[in-house]
C-alpha cells in the first residue's frame, strides 16, 4: 500500500471522521424530513384557501413549529462540513510536518544537533521549522485571535509586499483576517515526533518522545511525526455536537474539538561526506 493510500485510510477511519458521517447523515435526514413536510403543508395550505380560512392560520403555525428545526439541521449540516474540512487540512499538515521532517532531520546542525539527530524540545531548530510546515498548512481553518503576534505581522507585510511587487493591490483579507488566523493557528498547534516500533502483536506502534528526549536516525528509517490541532468550531448551537467540553458561552472565546493526524515517510538521512583526502600525493 503506498502512502496515498495509507493517508486515505488514516482519513477515513479516524473518530472525527466518524462523528462527521453520522452527524452529518442524522442532519440530512432530519433536513430532509422537514423539508418534505414544509412541501405537504403548502399543498394543504392552497388546497383550503378556497374552503376555509382558518385552515391557513394552521399551515401557518405548524410552519412556525418546524422553522427552528430546519435552521438547527441546516446549522449542523454547515458545521460537519467545516468539521470535516478541518479534519481534512490537520491530516495535510501532518503530511507537510513529516515531508519537513525527513528534509529537516538529516541537516548537521553543528552547535546544537547533529546531522539525523533531532529533540522534541522548544529550543530545536529542527522542530521548530517542521511545526511551522505544520502550521502554515492549517491557516485556511484557522480562528482568528483578536490581534496578531509579531510573527505573524511579519508574514502580513510578507504577503502585502508579494501583491505589491506584481503592481496589484493586496487584498483586505491580508490585513484583516491572515495575521490573526496565523496567530491562532500558532498557539493551537502542537507537533509531537513519534517513535515507530513493533508491538507484541506485530502491529506498527507509535509512541511520543518526551519534552526534551533526544533521537537518532539511520538512513531509510522511518520518520512520523503527529500534529495534534483545536478546530474552532463557530457555527452557532451546531458547534456543541462537536465540541471537546459542553461550551460555557459566557467565559469561553473558542469552542473547539481537538483533531489529531499523524504520517510516516522514510529519513532521507543518507551521509554525504566525502572520504578524507589521501596523504600520498598522486601523479597525474
Amino acid at each position: 500500500m503506498d502512502s496515498r493510500h495509507l493517508w486515505d485510510w488514516s482519513l477515513g477511519s479516524n473518530l472525527v471522521s466518524a462523528r462527521c458521517v453520522w452527524v452529518g447523515a442524522a442532519g440530512l435526514i432530519v433536513f430532509l424530513l422537514v423539508v418534505r413536510a414544509l412541501l405537504r403543508l403548502r399543498r394543504t395550505e392552497g388546497a383550503s384557501r378556497a374552503a376555509w380560512s382558518g385552515d391557513r392560520g394552521t399551515a401557518s403555525f405548524e410552519f412556525v413549529l418546524l422553522s427552528p428545526i430546519l435552521l438547527l439541521s441546516v446549522l449542523t449540516l454547515v458545521q460537519t462540513a467545516l468539521v470535516m474540512s478541518g479534519n481534512l487540512y490537520v491530516h495535510y499538515a501532518a503530511f507537510c510536518a513529516t515531508r519537513a521532517a525527513i528534509v529537516q532531520i538529516p541537516r548537521d546542525d553543528v552547535l546544537d544537533e547533529p546531522a539525523n539527530v533531532i529533540a522534541q524540545s522548544r529550543s530545536s531548530g529542527k522542530l521548530s521549522t517542521i511545526r511551522r510546515a505544520a502550521v502554515f498548512a492549517l491557516v485556511p481553518v484557522g480562528g482568528r485571535m483578536p490581534e496578531a503576534n509579531e510573527d505573524a505581522e511579519a508574514w502580513v507585510a510578507a504577503l502585502a509586499n508579494m501583491y505589491e511587487s506584481y503592481g496589484r493591490t493586496p487584498p483586505n483579507w491580508v490585513e484583516r483576517l491572515a495575521g490573526q488566523r496565523l496567530s491562532y493557528v500558532d498557539a493551537h498547534t502542537a507537533v509531537y515526533l513519534l517513535e515507530v516500533g513493533e508491538d507484541a502483536a506485530g502491529d506498527v506502534d507509535y509512541d511520543e518522545l518526551e519534552d526534551g528526549e533526544a533521537m537518532a536516525y539511520g538512513p531509510k528509517d522511518p520518520v512520523a511525526v503527529r500534529v495534534t490541532h483545536d478546530l474552532n468550531l463557530s457555527i452557532p448551537y451546531a458547534k456543541a455536537i462537536f465540541a471537546d467540553e459542553v461550551p460555557d458561552y459566557g467565559e469561553a472565546r473558542f469552542v473547539q474539538a481537538t483533531v489529531r493526524a499523524h504520517y510516516t515517510l522514510t529519513n532521507e538521512g543518507i551521509s554525504d561526506r566525502l572520504p578524507p583526502r589521501p596523504a600520498i600525493p598522486r601523479e597525474p
